[in-house]
């Protein structure tokens, strides 16, 4: 076959194959048009986020292909369940870029580090990894002090005071979410202050309570109580401080029982029953006369004896007072009366008739 046909029946083919290499390079028939992931960092760091507080980044991921990107993201690692995604799913269109929002919300005080897995469609990278780290701190730091307080000796009938502070020691605001004493409290311990819960201390910011001892006429020796403070302090959320004390309870004074008199008999008071509880002895005695009958002079004949005596000297109500301290200088809170009535032994009739 000669040159010149072979020339003249390789041309169509030449056009046929031409054809066929445009078509395939811009029809649509013969083009995979694919999406492209690309992802711009390898690592996010959260830096320091506060225990139970949450921090947000963002993650661009651009689609430089020609097909939908549609995008999944999950997290591997041990610490992978303190991070999470604002939507785990995403579809980013050809040519275009989106945001993903990762979260980190520490549970403890330590550092934390997880990877974060995305997943797409993109054939030539269909998986790409982020490292991610962050670390819990403590916003609010609870401390309280001091952690005891003994009133030491009180008396019946007065008040010790002592004052506790509550430092939030952490550089972030701290909730106090309560301050109480324990239901098996003596009644006897208060909180004098009226400070309304919840109640925010910012950093280094100190919150001063005044607690207190009061015991009664009727108090016992107290058992130990307990001041709870509870506060928004997620490693040490609750601080007890101990209260103890001990109890000088009030003498008893006993002024013996009433009497019935003659007038001008001689009248003897009698306080030898008078006692102290915690055995607080000698006693000393305060005698006074505080009623007798309009115009009488009667006078006690002694006021710091345990036993004293008087004259009635005209009919009518007597009534004699006692107090007594004991040893450590403790009044009794209260004092005792004896009544003394003077008749005459006989009684006089006296009628008028008119």
């Amino acid at each position: 076959m000669s040159a010149r046909r072979l020339n003249s029946m390789a041309w169509p083919v030449l056009i046929l194959g031409l054809g066929l290499m445009l078509a395939a390079c811009d029809g649509d028939n013969f083009v995979q048009a694919n999406p492209t992931m690309e992802v711009g960092v390898e690592r996010i760091e959260f830096g320091a986020v506060a225990v139970g507080a949450s921090a947000q980044r963002s993650l661009i991921v651009q689609n430089r292909g020609r097909n939908d990107l549609n995008l999944f993201g999950s997290f591997a690692g041990q610490d992978a369940g303190v991070f999470s995604l604002a939507e785990a799913e995403l579809l980013i269109p050809a040519a275009t870029q989106a945001e993903v929002q990762v979260i980190f919300t520490p549970e403890q005080v330590r550092r934390y580090e997880a990877t974060l897995v995305l997943e797409g469609n993109d054939p030539d990278r269909p998986r790409v990894e982020v490292e991610l780290g962050g670390d819990g701190y403590r916003q609010g730091i609870l401390e309280v002090t001091p952690e005891e307080i003994d009133f030491g000796l009180v008396a019946a009938g007065r008040v010790a005071v002592e004052q506790v502070t509550i430092h939030n020691a952490g550089n972030g605001v701290l909730v106090v979410e309560r301050i109480a004493l324990s239901e098996d409290s003596p009644v006897d311990f208060q909180v004098l202050n009226s400070t309304q819960t919840p109640a925010s201390i910012p950093a280094d910011g100190r919150i001063l309570l005044n607690v207190a001892y009061r015991p009664g006429i009727d108090s016992q020796p107290p058992d130990p109580g307990r001041l709870i403070i509870e506060a928004s302090d997620p490693v040490n959320p609750s601080e007890e401080v101990l209260l103890k004390a001990q109890l000088n309870r009030a003498p008893l004074p006993d002024a013996g029982p009433d009497q019935e008199v003659q007038p001008l008999s001689l009248v003897e008071l009698d306080a030898s029953a008078s006692s102290d509880p915690d055995g607080d002895e000698p006693l000393t005695y305060e005698w006074s006369l505080v009623r007798r009958p309009e115009g009488s002079g009667a006078v006690l004949d002694t006021e710091d004896q345990v036993q004293v005596s008087f004259v009635p000297d005209l009919v009518g109500v007597y009534e004699a007072q006692l107090y007594v301290t004991d040893s450590t200088g403790l009044r009794s809170l209260l004092p005792d009366r004896v009544s003394v009535v003077a008749l005459p032994a006989e009684q006089l009739l006296v009628e008028l008739v008119w």
